[in-house]
């Protein structure tokens, strides 16, 4: 048993030296996998590395039970797995099952990656309890210089390759490595020098301004600590003091951010897309005290951007003209995937019980740090809060945290940890983190695997169509997520070859987007996946306006897409009731082609809405223009339209809009 316990921490060791440079997995060479091929190997390779802890971890229990059972009974690994647990129900209960387990497709956020966290986090704090003082400066040493390899790697294009297409991601590799000097370094005013200087390193070429305020913080906060600690007046234990102020500092902040928005030409562009990102998130829970107890899962945030976008706050299309004074929110069509704040994420995802968990997990890293890191593990948590609460943590650092947090945790007494048969307990919880990680793991694979194949196809669409309205891809449970974006990217292709010369365009690549509009359609009707059903709306309205040529060559085709429009209309207003924008190219249509009484009832549909009531008045005035004794109440709607906030919606003419105001004598 000594050997196998010797070859399992060598495992466990090689895991802890491989965490850093697992965003290398992102790599032009690994771009044959998946549908974002900068996202999907990471998450992969995340999975991959926290089923192989948990493995190690499961191995060890077996054979040197009281080294392990050590390891895992702290809440940084505790918490972690009991949100991978909350996780698990929504992922056996909830309708998005396979969201809630691998989370969304960009990070990964979901059970698994609090899972990965907890195996990792007890691989770590099994690691840094038997390692001598010589291994635990080896290790430390190795960490900093391979973080640090790696952000300059990414920041600098080296390699000609760029980590995500943007650098702000790596100042998470200050935040988890701030900490780790205290831990082999017993002089603190050295180890903050070399704490100050390594995140700074890091922080610096990132341009991330959240992050420089975090570092500010994080020194601050442990210069703080270590100063006050032999001063201290109070009952209740610096520890807690301190960590009941990075929670109150989270909840700060995600108050801060809603009110932010008003405070005139103090509000920064940064701040208010936070702001907007956060009332998409909070519109759902406020709707329903049921949805902010249980959460809407994980994964849900580019659904919710879709039916909650705050029309009355931003246009929701892009003035080119800069005479406009209608401001655009960028979210929306870079279609942002993460509200760039965890505890307003983990709210909306796992609900009151999830945000306490999360909580919990702050408190504990700063209750619980080894003896003497209390300053440190302060102001690593201090940072973690600050940029967390500004920004989202892509999987390529999550592992260098819970190495960091699982290294400064100290020890719990068991003695005080009353359970019977715990050895047990710590078997089953395992085997439910390995056969969690095991079907993550297995997921991403599979669905990277088909994934890459479709992208193919969109570059060279296959002469023929097997199983034409069939599943493109097993994305079920996850709100059609790949299955969008396989559309997007091939209907944008398709209508740049068009624009350039229809000749390119063959018939495979018609029957394609045939098959795409099928599948959405199915999608939208039988599983109500808002995503699929807007794609096809917005593809229906592209081309039908733009292409009505090249499309009645194709007459299969131009009845699928004419005839199933009003319906794609109505099913995702049904849906999404306040996107009544999404029907805009349509309501024009019908203007356009003199359908006024099908434009009439589809615009008093629109009206009912508080968001959309300037749009539904609007397009009815059109109509109503066109009626012989009712232009004056055309113009009336018109005009109360204007005055309302239609123009967040389409530009008006000039002209137009000027000759509106006369007639109404302004």
């Amino acid at each position: 048993m000594k050997a196998v316990s010797k070859f399992i921490i060598t495992v466990m060791v090689a895991v802890l030296l491989t965490v850093p440079w697992i965003g290398f997995s992102s790599l032009p060479v690994f771009s044959s996998f998946g549908i974002w091929n900068q996202s999907e190997p990471l998450v992969f390779a995340l999975f991959s590395l926290g089923f192989i802890s948990a493995l190690t971890v499961f191995v060890l229990l077996l054979s040197r039970p009281k080294i392990m059972r050590d390891g895992l009974a702290h809440p940084v690994v505790i918490l972690p797995f009991l949100m991978g647990c909350l996780s698990l129900i929504h992922f056996l209960l909830g309708d998005n099952w396979q969201s809630n387990l691998l989370g969304n497709a960009q990070t990964g956020l979901g059970g698994a990656w609090f899972l990965s966290i907890a195996a990792i986090s007890a691989v770590a704090r099994c690691v840094f309890r038997i390692a001598n003082i010589r291994r635990k400066r080896m290790l430390v040493s190795y960490m900093i210089l391979a973080c640090i390899s790696v952000s300059l790697v990414t920041v600098t294009g080296v390699l000609q390759w760029k980590m995500f297409h943007f650098d702000d991601h790596i100042a998470f590799f200050a935040i988890a490595l701030w900490g780790l000097p205290f831990v082999i370094i017993r002089n603190r005013i050295v180890a903050s020098l070399m704490a100050l200087a390594v995140s700074a390193v890091i922080v610096i070429p990132s341009h991330n301004l959240s992050a420089g305020v975090a570092l500010g913080a994080m020194a601050f906060g442990t210069f703080f600590y270590c100063f006050i600690s032999s001063r201290w007046p109070l009952r209740m234990s610096l520890r807690t003091v301190s960590s009941f102020s990075c929670i109150g500092i989270a909840v700060f902040i995600a108050v801060l951010v809603q009110f932010f928005s008003g405070l005139g030409s103090f509000t920064t562009l940064t701040m208010q897309s936070r702001h907007l990102l956060s009332n998409t998130v909070f519109a759902p829970l406020l709707n329903s005290w049921q949805t902010a107890f249980t959460g809407v899962g994980w994964g849900q945030f580019p659904e919710l951007l879709m039916k909650y976008v705050p029309a009355d706050k931003t246009a929701l299309f892009y003035y080119q003209k800069k005479n406009y004074d209608v401001w655009f929110w960028d979210g929306i069509y870079k279609q942002d995937f993460h509200s760039h704040n965890l505890f307003v994420e983990t709210f909306s995802s796992l609900g009151v019980v999830g945000l306490f968990l999360i909580f919990a997990y702050v408190f504990s890293v700063v209750k619980f740090a080894r003896k003497g890191l209390g300053g440190a593990a302060f102001g690593s948590v201090l940072g973690w809060v600050l940029l967390n609460s500004m920004w989202f943590q892509m999987p390529s650092t999550v592992g260098v945290m819970s190495v960091a947090f699982g290294a400064m945790s100290g020890s719990l007494p068991l003695k005080r940890i009353k359970i019977k048969n715990i050895n047990s307990l710590f078997y089953i919880c395992t085997l439910v983190t390995l056969i969690g990680l095991f079907v993550a793991q297995l997921n991403v694979f599979l669905l990277g695997q088909k994934g890459s194949k479709e992208v193919l196809m969109n570059i060279n669409p296959p002469a023929q169509t097997v199983g034409y309205c069939d599943m493109l891809i097993p994305d079920i449970g996850r709100n059609g997520t790949h299955f969008t974006e396989l559309f997007k990217n091939f209907s944008a292709g398709l209508n740049s070859r068009l624009k350039e010369n229809t000749e390119r365009v063959g018939r495979q690549d018609w029957r394609r987007l045939s098959s795409f509009l099928c599948q959405a359609d199915r999608r939208l009707k039988d599983d109500k996946a808002l995503l699929p059903g807007v794609r096809a709306l917005m593809v229906r309205s592209d081309f039908i306006i733009n292409y009505s040529m090249e499309l009645r060559a194709q007459p299969s085709l131009f009845d699928q897409m004419l005839s199933g429009w009003d319906t794609n209309v109505h099913r995702v207003l049904v849906l999404a009731p306040q996107r009544g924008d999404l029907a805009i190219p349509y309501m024009n249509w019908l203007y356009q082609n003199k359908k006024l009484e099908t434009l009439k009832k589809l615009a008093d549909e629109i009206s009912k809405e508080r968001m959309t009531v300037s749009l539904g008045n609007w397009f009815k005035g059109l109509a109503l223009l066109e009626e012989e004794g009712r232009q004056e109440d055309g113009v009336k709607l018109m005009y109360g339209a204007l005055r309302g906030n239609v123009e967040n919606f389409l530009p008006v003419n000039s002209k137009l809009k000027e000759r509106l105001f006369q007639i109404q004598g302004q």
